[in-house]
């Protein structure tokens, strides 16, 4: 998809959530933490095999223009 957007040349946050026939959306990773707890360590591969983060993903523009990934 295509969106315009004028940058003021700020920080900024860009995101994207998807929703699927039903109406159900991408959880916010709040509402993850809220629904899984927060982990401070990283678990082992297969430790949580059906957990996968399926929240949107997050863009953060800092004022010179570079662009990362950031968890918000």
């Amino acid at each position: 998809f295509r969106l315009p957007w004028n940058w003021n040349g700020g920080p900024t946050v860009l995101q994207s959530r998807a929703w699927d026939e039903t109406g159900d959306v991408q959880p916010t990773r709040d509402e993850i933490i809220g629904w899984r707890g927060q982990s401070f360590s990283t678990p082992r591969a297969h430790g949580f095999p059906s957990h996968h983060y399926n929240g949107p993903t997050s863009w953060g523009i800092d004022s010179n223009g570079e662009v990362k990934h950031v968890y918000v």
